[in-house]
């Protein structure tokens, strides 16, 4: 017999993301709770898309959605200018939840083999973030270098030299815990890297002197 009943399963998500591209062309402002609402609810959607090409084996299809989902999340302690002191419990929340997501991503990645390409963009900022922090005269050149970074680490979160170049530029503007983080995340990308003590050494510094402060 022939199937002539269809499901709103798949036309949801295509509604959804034509509701969200309306209302970015109608607000830009990125902290405006519809906005927020809206690009979280996108990265929930591609988020769960990710989850179900895993559970079907799809690594690669379901690396694509977990990377998208990356891209469009919004953490609005960070992205709206909250003060880090007033807010402390936010920000950890926000640490620990980008955390877990991309050593998800990056659990993913190292299943797949060969390995993921990286993707040119993502390797054009992290040429211009290199060059830009070799060049770096002052802490607002190496921030400058450090966007870049955050750009190849949100386009290939399982980007070992992006996670650490990022750290690195982090521990330059006395971001110590975001470089921890960032820090534990290549090594987690590269387990076996030459430099792996190197860094759990640098981890193991940074620790300590975030305890004594």
């Amino acid at each position: 017999m022939t199937e002539t009943r269809f499901s709103l399963t798949g036309i949801l998500p295509v509604l959804f993301l034509v509701a969200v591209n309306f209302a970015m062309a109608q607000n830009t402002d990125p902290c405006d709770p519809r906005v927020l609402h809206l690009s979280n609810g996108w990265a929930s959607c591609e988020e769960a898309r990710g989850q179900a090409a895993e559970k079907a084996g799809k690594w690669q299809e379901a690396l694509r959605h977990y990377t998208n989902a990356l891209q469009k999340k919004v953490y609005p302690a960070r992205s709206c200018g909250y003060n880090p002191k007033r807010f402390p419990d936010d920000f950890d929340q926000e640490d620990r939840e980008d955390q877990s997501f991309r050593e998800k991503i990056i659990d993913l990645a190292r299943k797949i083999n060969p390995p993921p390409a990286i993707p040119k963009e993502a390797e054009r900022h992290l040429a211009l973030g290199t060059s830009i922090a070799k060049k770096a005269k002052t802490t607002g050149e190496i921030g400058q270098a450090r966007e870049e970074f955050e750009q190849a680490v949100k386009l290939a979160p399982w980007w070992a030299d992006a996670s650490y170049n990022l750290g690195m530029a982090q521990v330059i503007l006395g971001l110590h815990g975001e470089a921890i983080r960032n820090f534990k995340l290549y090594l987690l990308a590269a387990p076996n890297a030459p430099d792996a003590g190197d860094v759990r050494a640098k981890i193991f510094k940074l620790e300590m002197e975030s305890e004594q402060k």
